[in-house]
């Protein structure tokens, strides 16, 4: 009777676990993957690590310490990744999984060295991310929207053999694109570049994957024996907003822009890294904007490429400037920076073309352009209502001219402080009058009802009121200042637990929407100068030094780059956020604008005076006498 009782409990075990691999329960072939728990490494195991891959890189091997490296040699599976940066390529990596992580590493470096044949490995510099913690097994359909952070999260396929990937590789081969997207196509050249291409390409095209997410803990050699720590793929330390390390930004930014301005002064408007392609769209005003961006670099570097590489843009803004058309000249002379194809003229074109041209005459002395720039004036004045608002858009065609105008937030900043600009160089008090009846237009009407909170981020404005204030102080301007930055400071990330985060606005914070900002808030430092309001400038310096942290963590440099195709190609712009890889003008023009303040005012307080700077100091940033 005991016997026969054992039989039935032996066949209802096998029937449920026959049921269970129907059902799919049993545990996948990378089971162990799954769920792999938190873990630490200590500043010696990191460097114990990088040593023991180069050993390995090499065909050698190095004794063991399990004392001193206790997590390195701990019976713990993990999975390891060894990458091998290359200058004008995208980094070669490894993948390794092992009962331990010097296994791992050992497997990963063995698969890199099969990569990496054809490299010099002496002087190799290596990138280890490791294994942190994983999630348990999903299942994604490829037409749905990716869930996971591609900043933060890489991801292992269920094949075989398993294809890991780190969050670096999703994004900057654009397998999940910033909408979240998959590309069945962008993972075949991911995997071909990763050798796996043959084995693996098959089983990732299915319209449904399984796989789990994963963090890690990521370092690389610093070059000089040491260790440098990643997170999102850059460098986690190195953004002290010193003199020298925003000088070194600035300059390299410098080095992108020259190379982003082409022969006839156009520039490569929006540059895709993860893809190496450049868009056909383009925008005027950021042309302006980012020439008048490379004279404030010029400067400061006094570099006579850049000079040459600013003309060529400065070329393109004259010859798509012109002035009204035939039945209007009779009666107007104005000078307008038209669309590319010629038919309006846009208010804040005329603005931000008055600041680059203002901007090199002052950098050289060259005063040629002098009548164009008293062109752009005469255009905002043309533009400007007997009440202070000012119309948008100036039609060519007169059948176009009852077009609705419809109001663009920057557009009257940008035109009032280039106004001020120019009286900085001509001295024609009436552009700070016309400048000065804009604001209060600004703050004691169109703004005058809005709630604090609400008050638009406009950081042209916070330029154009300071400088207008040198010349023309009113306190209902200085106080709309104080609302902009109120707003501003509320949307402020002031301190929290992911440092790279901090410096930025909003919970998602950008390059471009953090640079304007402290665009203005640099300019109400120099407000804050001249109304002596020490509290106030305290509190703006804190901002910008935080600011400019997260706007150089934003900067491309050798480190982020390193699994992009063409590395050198995105070196120096400013991706768009963490989340976004891709550079536009703006962005770069913006970030540069607000480390130049921030330069300029970090050089002042530590008593020094910017030494390549072979020009006075531009007026728009200068503290008040």
């Amino acid at each position: 009777m005991r016997q026969q009782r054992t039989m039935i409990l032996v066949l209802f075990l096998l029937v449920t676990i026959g049921f269970a691999a129907a059902c799919g329960q049993t545990r996948s072939k990378n089971a162990d993957f799954y769920n792999v728990r938190k873990t630490t490494l200590t500043e010696l195991e990191k460097k114990h690590a990088l040593e023991l891959a180069h050993a390995y890189l090499k065909g050698e091997t190095l004794p063991e310490d399990r004392d001193r490296y206790k997590r390195i040699y701990a019976d713990e599976k993990r999975g390891v990744f060894v990458s091998l940066p290359r200058a004008n390529q995208a980094a070669l990596t490894g993948y390794g999984w092992g009962d331990s992580i010097q296994k791992a590493l050992k497997n990963a470096v063995d698969n890199l060295r099969r990569l990496a044949a054809n490299e010099e490995l002496d002087k190799a510099v290596l990138r280890i991310d490791l294994i942190d913690e994983s999630t348990d097994e999903r299942s994604y359909e490829t037409k749905k929207h990716w869930k996971g952070d591609i900043s933060t999260q890489g991801a292992i396929f269920q094949t075989d053999p398993p294809v890991a990937l780190l969050p670096q590789e999703l994004q900057d081969w654009s397998v999940i694109d910033k909408k979240g997207r998959y590309s069945y196509s962008m993972m075949k050249k991911l995997l071909q570049h990763r050798g796996i291409g043959r084995v693996a390409r098959d089983q990732i095209r299915a319209d449904q994957l399984t796989y789990a997410l994963f963090t890690t803990i990521s370092f690389m050699d610093d070059g000089n024996g040491g260790v440098w720590n990643l997170k999102r793929g850059g460098r986690a330390d190195g953004y002290d907003p010193t003199p020298e390390r925003l000088k070194k930004s600035i300059v390299d930014t410098g080095e992108y822009l020259k190379q982003a301005v082409k022969e006839d002064g156009e520039f490569n408007y929006l540059y895709y890294p993860q893809t190496h392609r450049y868009s056909k769209s383009y925008n005027e005003l950021r042309h302006a904007g980012t020439t008048f961006a490379m004279m404030q670099i010029y400067e400061i570097t006094q570099d006579p490429e850049m000079l040459a590489a600013a003309k060529r843009a400065l070329g393109w803004l004259q010859k798509h400037s012109r002035g009204p058309n035939d039945d209007d000249a009779k009666k107007m002379d104005w000078q307008a920076l038209f669309d590319p194809k010629m038919e309006y003229a846009k208010l804040g074109g005329a603005g931000l073309s008055l600041l680059a041209f203002s901007w090199y005459t002052k950098a050289t002395g060259d005063r040629q352009y002098l009548p164009l720039m008293e062109g752009y004036a005469k255009f905002i004045d043309y533009l400007m209502q007997p009440n202070g608002d000012v119309r948008m858009r100036y039609y060519l065609a007169a059948a176009d001219q009852d077009k609705k105008d419809k109001p663009v937030l920057y557009y009257p900043g940008e035109a009032f402080f280039g106004l001020a600009t120019l009286h900085a160089i001509d001295n024609n008090p009436h552009w700070i009058d016309v400048a000065s009846k804009g604001i209060d237009y600004i703050a004691d009407v169109r703004d005058a009802k809005i709630d604090d909170a609400q008050i638009p981020h406009d950081h042209w404005l916070g330029y154009a009121i300071n400088e207008v204030h040198k010349f023309k102080p009113k306190a209902n301007q200085v106080a709309h200042a104080l609302r902009i930055f109120k707003a501003m400071d509320a949307k402020f990330n002031d301190s929290g637990k992911d440092e790279t985060l901090i410096g930025g606005y909003y919970r998602n914070p950008s390059s471009v929407a953090t640079a304007c900002r402290l665009e203005a808030t640099g300019a109400l430092y120099r407000l804050a100068q001249q109304l002596n309001d020490a509290k106030q400038r305290e509190r703006y310096f804190e901002v910008l030094q935080k600011g400019a942290a997260f706007l150089m963590r934003n900067q491309y440099d050798d480190v982020n780059t390193m699994f992009f195709t063409h590395p050198k190609a995105a070196f120096g712009g400013y991706m768009f956020s963490y989340w976004s890889p891709e550079i536009q003008i703006d962005y770069v023009q913006h970030s540069v604008s607000a480390l130049i303040q921030i330069y300029y005012i970090t050089m002042e307080r530590a008593g020094q005076v910017p030494q390549a700077s072979a020009t006075e100091q531009p007026e728009a940033l200068k503290p008040a006498a």
